[in-house]
């Protein structure tokens, strides 16, 4: 079923995003002939996505509680990412460091490369992109959650700081364009420099689907557009040969499309069901932590079964990756995050509050006529 506040479209989206990325790592940790498909390789492109989805999400979920993005409260901010993240985080380095402490094969940090202590540190001060690269695979995909957190420890602060959204807005676009001169090499894309831009795009889209309200006509070729930029740089732009221009045209076309279903969930009459692929979409986070471990996991046994190679063994790891996911997101992180909040947060102020009026001055006359 939906829930409150959910952008069913958006659940779609990150549930393509998680796909293409974990297809890949799927396809590392079992091979299978794709030659007819070289695409698949550039399953860094999800993570691109997931950037910008990111960035719209919590811009929107700022909006909605507060009226504009300066006006957040900063401390409940940090309280709601904390009981988004850390549960699932938490759970997943307890299962990490124990397997590690017992020398579970595919989990032990072998001599020359980082230790668990180092792992651990790095992904406490949000540096994992910098100094835990040589861990062990299962923890490889926190790279990304140092990079998202980094950004979001700053904004709220930057936005209270600059107080008036035409000036974070021109902030957002500077980041934008810092990013994109700075990603020149494959190193490059694991940087914060690299990545934040994604998330300033997704961040501009939520602002302009708050404040700007196209016309229906619009919004369907906004997505068909979207789709198709998204699309053609997955297929003909390999990531390795296209650091520059390839994250940037797959964030483009995603928040084309965001900011097109944002706008029509907004004006829809009747509620819609969640589908398989939206269901993906909202444990895509604890299917991103989870995954790679479970493919570890699973491999001796699926290739001791079906033998190396198989198709069978990659759609059974498929399978067990969005299981282990739904379940951590169903019975262990969605309730903790629930109790978190209701503990700890406030309740949401007025959205026309006289601080948000101040932070957004007067209203355009496009906003107006809307």
């Amino acid at each position: 079923m939906k829930k409150s506040g959910q952008i069913l479209g958006i659940s779609r989206l990150r549930g393509l995003a998680a796909l293409v990325v974990v297809f890949m790592h799927c396809v590392m940790v079992l091979p299978v002939d794709l030659s007819a498909a070289p695409f698949y390789a550039s399953g860094y492109y999800g993570v691109s996505l997931f950037f910008a989805i990111s960035g719209f999400l919590i811009t929107t979920n700022i909006l909605r509680r507060y009226g504009a993005v300066g006006a957040v409260n900063v401390r409940d901010f940090y309280v709601m990412r904390a009981a988004r993240i850390l549960p699932s985080l938490t759970l997943l380095i307890v299962l990490l460091s124990a397997l590690a402490i017992v020398r579970y094969p595919g989990f032990v940090f072998e001599e020359g490369h980082d230790s668990l202590g180092k792992a651990i540190w790095s992904v406490l001060t949000l540096s994992f992109n910098k100094s835990g690269m040589n861990s062990p695979l299962g923890w490889s995909v926190l790279w990304s959650l140092s990079i998202e957190e980094a950004f979001y420890v700053l904004y709220p602060v930057i936005a209270i700081v600059l107080r008036k959204e035409q000036v974070l807005i021109g902030v957002l676009l500077l980041i934008i364009a810092y990013g994109v001169s700075g990603r020149t090499t494959p190193g490059n894309l694991y940087t914060y420099r690299g990545c934040f831009d994604l998330i300033a795009m997704g961040a501009l889209a939520a602002i302009a689907a708050h404040r700007v309200l196209a016309p229906q006509w619009s919004l369907v070729w906004a997505k068909w557009l979207g789709a198709v930029i998204t699309l053609s740089a997955y297929l003909f732009l390999p990531v390795a040969e296209h650091v520059t221009v390839g994250p940037s045209l797959i964030a483009l076309g995603g928040v084309m499309m965001l900011y097109a279903l944002k706008v029509e969930e907004d004006r829809a009459t009747r509620p819609e069901r969640l589908s398989l692929l939206g269901t993906i979409g909202e444990c895509s986070y604890e299917l991103y932590l989870f995954h790679y471990s479970v493919f570890v996991l699973v491999a001796p046994g699926l290739t001791g079964i079906f033998g190396a190679g198989s198709y069978i063994n990659v759609a059974a790891a498929l399978v067990a990756a969005f299981c282990a996911g739904l379940g951590v997101q169903r019975y262990f992180s969605d309730p903790l995050n629930a109790r978190i909040r209701e503990l700890f947060v406030r309740r949401a102020p007025a959205a026309a509050s006289r601080q948000t009026m101040e932070v957004l001055g007067p209203p355009t006359t496009a906003a107006t006529r809307q």
